[in-house]
């Protein structure tokens, strides 16, 4: 969302996008195909605990870091190629 924000400069908009995201992502059910979006594994492990009651699972939690590192890695991706294009288009300056 912040390469979207830095490329389009519609930080308003894309704000009310990525809580309804974030929204979304939160109340998806956490088994299936589910478990490859982000927040997904560490929502339904925080579901499992809080409303079961059930101990800490460590495949889970570890599912749970594993998606949360490949998503930081995606996102950093994207917005160095964000930061690039912004600046080959004259949007961004600095080094």
């Amino acid at each position: 969302m912040g390469s979207l924000a830095l490329l389009y400069k519609r930080v308003s908009q894309f704000l009310g996008l990525s809580q309804f995201l974030l929204l979304f992502l939160l109340q998806v059910p956490g088994e299936g195909a589910f478990l490859l979006l982000p927040l997904a594994p560490g929502a339904a492990l925080a579901r499992e605990m809080l409303a079961q009651g059930s101990p800490l699972d460590p495949m889970a939690l570890g599912l749970a870091f594993m998606s949360g590192f490949l998503y930081l890695g995606l996102g950093l991706f994207l917005f160095g190629r964000a930061v690039r294009r912004a600046k080959a288009r004259g949007l961004l300056y600095g080094y």
